[in-house]
């Protein structure tokens, strides 16, 4: 794992291991300072230099301990330790009567002072120390000094030079020491601190994972920065916000499309009640608080207008009758504009949301075309709120086009219906004409009167065979399907508008009633002959191809049936087919995220696999199947991870799959041997939950924590060294 940046460990926090220091080296400071207080008494007893033990002495322990009092653990008291410390060496020289090993203590003072890993506190003591000694020197001749140096010899030059530069090498020496002790304690702090920033950042990026693990994508991440692995768990969140919005999204149009579509299939009889149980859950589905259903109609001055035929507010139910001339206001202007009008601003006289609570103007409206391929229908009008988002906008215009395809469908069979019962009526006069036909022809013959009328009775019926044939065009005309029928021969006997459309301007054009159905196919006709041989001789054929008629880039299926009489002998074949690329995509793009979801668990440094209320394997990620290959056991889907646990630890991993199963979350670490190494491992039993929050498996995720233990040791034993 990267190392943070040192450049971020503040000097505050690198002062706490300078003070830590400071504390230990005061008290051996204040510990000299006695120590040497009662070497200067004792001294006193065998020279007689009372004096200058209790006076001299006694100030500099009084002159500590006063400034301790008024400023402890400060570095003016760790420069007057220096100084007190030097002045014990001048006092025991004087007491010593000049003994020249007394000069040791200058050597000692130096020492002591190197544990507070600070130059510039022994300073004050070379200063004092040299200055003592060049008085020494300078005074040796007086007899003030010469009684307190008569066991000391004279200092020549020679010697106070030799002196003067050992003094001050050691002092360069001790300076150096110093600040190198000072380095190694600034680097012994910031690797602690950086191991505790780090252990700090592992411990982040373990919690911040497992809130994601869990599903929880809104989680704030533990720590004010990110490292690099934090980083990458930030960004895996935001892709699987940005897969889940657009999952969600998905599932929000795939939904609202089926609940629609449900409703269009239900209700296709009737357009008031269609539009009106359509505005019922549209208004529902999309949180809006009102919504409207207008159709362009005639008015009775032969103008085209918008009358409402559905009205909801607060998803109940309002009888309100309303027309708007075409063009005029924002509904009138969708309808004519053949587009979507989306308002976040809307003027306080346009529309009020009224409630039993008062009146409010909405925070957005939205009007969406009843659009069928160019045909405008009608509009669709919701007032909200709240603001509609760009995927609400998208499934209202899809839901458009649903009821306007519905519409014009239920309109057409509304026709249809009203030609059938014209064609019954047709039917039974002319049965009635045929009966009276037959009883004229065996009352014997008829003047020339009633047999003009027979004929004129005959024309008749033609015209209604015609209407017929014209009833059955509008039926295959009335659909965005292909259809076409042919013979036992491939000549073709129907074919609808939708397939001469595609394929006007074709190698197919020429395709039509009366022709060979196999002429136009060129390479293609070996391959279609089949799919025909297969329904002519009873079989139903389906299957999907990529079509590129008119250079079209879409997926059709194709239905390929027989068609046989009334005495059940097949006498030719029909072929309809539909554009299936929406239901194609979406199949793709669930095959997509399969492999993207295995290729993520597989791409993962932990260990995943999940399995159902009987063990089976539903997924496992490679990395589990490669520890399992080195023990030369195969991890398959759909076998029971049973068979392939150890004996000795079966009973303990099935009661641990039993409690994840049982709806507990298990989370434990324990110590495992894998080949030659031993991993320390973080396990995460949780139970799997389908959409009615019933357990349907369990998910047991394994984590190597080998480095994060290896680290948290090393902490704990820098800790234990440094107290120790």
């Amino acid at each position: 794992m990267p190392q943070p940046d040192q450049t971020e460990i503040s000097k505050d926090q690198i002062q706490s291991y300078y003070n830590q220091v400071y504390i230990q080296a005061d008290k051996l400071g204040q510990a000299f300072i006695l120590i040497f207080f009662f070497i200067g008494v004792a001294i006193s007893f065998f020279y007689h230099t009372y004096f200058l033990a209790f006076v001299m002495g006694g100030g500099a322990l009084a002159a500590y301990f006063t400034i301790k009092a008024i400023s402890p653990h400060s570095q003016f008291l760790r420069y007057a330790i220096s100084l007190l410390l030097a002045n014990f060496g001048f006092q025991f020289l004087l007491q010593m009567h000049g003994l020249s090993e007394m000069h040791f203590v200058f050597f000692i003072t130096l020492t002591i002072l190197l544990f507070f890993e600070d130059w510039r506190v022994l300073i004050p003591a070379i200063v004092y120390s040299l200055l003592a000694y060049v008085f020494i020197y300078i005074s040796q001749e007086s007899e003030w000094l010469q009684h307190y140096s008569g066991n000391g010899a004279t200092i020549t030059r020679a010697s106070f030079t030799i002196h003067t530069v050992l003094m001050l090498a050691y002092s360069g020496l001790c300076i150096q020491w110093s600040r190198l002790q000072r380095e190694q304690t600034e680097e012994a702090g910031t690797r602690e601190i950086n191991m505790e920033k780090q252990l700090v950042m592992i411990d982040s990026n373990i919690t911040f994972a497992d809130e994601i693990s869990k599903g929880n994508l809104t989680s704030k991440y533990p720590a004010e920065k990110a490292d690099r692995l934090g980083q990458s768990l930030l960004d895996m969140r935001t892709s699987l916000s940005e897969a889940n919005e657009r999952e969600s999204k998905e599932k929000f149009m795939n939904l609202g499309l089926a609940r629609v579509g449900d409703i269009l299939r239900q209700n296709a009889d009737s357009i008031e009640k269609l539009s009106d149980h359509i505005i019922q859950e549209v208004v529902k589905y999309m949180h809006a608080n009102q919504g409207a259903i207008f159709i362009i109609e005639e008015s009775e001055e032969k103008e085209q207008v918008l009358r409402m035929l559905a009205f909801r507010a607060w998803e109940r139910k309002k009888f309100l009758q309303k027309t708007i001339p075409l063009g005029n206001g924002l509904a009138g202007q969708a309808a004519i504009e053949k587009r979507t009008i989306f308002m976040t601003e809307i003027p306080n006289d346009y529309v009020r949301i009224t409630s039993g609570l008062g009146e409010a103007t909405p925070k957005s409206i939205l009007i969406v075309p009843l659009k069928s391929e160019e045909e405008i229908i009608g509009v669709i009008e919701l007032a909200s709120f709240q603001v509609f988002q760009q995927h609400e906008i998208e499934f209202l215009e899809k839901v458009g086009e649903n009821i306007a395809s519905t519409i014009l469908t239920t309109k057409n069979n509304q026709q249809n219906q009203e030609l059938l019962e014209k064609s019954k009526i047709l039917a039974e006069q002319l049965k009635s004409q045929e009966e009276e036909m037959r009883q004229n022809m065996e009352e014997m013959q008829a003047t020339q009167e009633e047999m003009a009328r027979t004929q004129q009775a005959l024309g008749s019926k033609s015209g209604e065979l015609e209407e017929k044939q014209d009833n059955l065009n509008a039926l295959i005309n009335n659909t965005e399907d292909s259809i076409i029928a042919m013979d036992k021969n491939y000549k073709i006997i129907i074919m609808n508008d939708v397939l001469r459309r595609r394929y006007k301007g074709t190698d197919y054009e020429s395709m039509d009633i009366g022709a060979d159905a196999l002429e136009a196919l060129g390479d293609l006709r070996d391959e279609w002959k089949q799919h025909y041989d297969r329904a002519l001789a009873g079989e139903k054929v389906s299957f999907t191809l990529k079509s590129a008629v008119q250079g079209e880039d879409s997926f059709r299926e194709y239905n390929i049936n027989p068609m046989r009489n009334n005495a059940g002998a097949i006498v030719g074949l029909s072929v309809v087919s539909r554009d299936v690329t929406d239901k194609n995509k979406v199949r793709q793009e669930m095959a997509l995220k399969g492999a993207v979801l295995a290729n993520v668990i597989s791409n993962d440094a932990d260990t995943y696999f999940a399995i159902d209320k009987n063990y089976k394997i539903v997924v496992v990620n490679n990395v589990l199947k490669n520890r399992y290959r080195a023990i030369n056991i195969e991890l398959k889907e759909g076998e029971s991870i049973l068979d392939a646990l150890p004996k000795e630890t079966l009973p303990l991993w099935k009661s641990r799959y039993d409690q994840g199963l049982s709806g507990e979350r298990v989370k434990l670490r324990e110590e495992r041997k894998v080949q030659d190494k031993t991993l320390f491992l973080e396990v995460v039993i949780e139970p799997i939950l389908d959409e009615h929050k019933s357990i349907v498996g369990c998910s047991v995720v394994s984590r190597d924590i080998t480095e994060q233990k290896r680290l948290m040791d090393e902490l704990a034993e820098l800790k234990s060294r440094k107290m120790s």
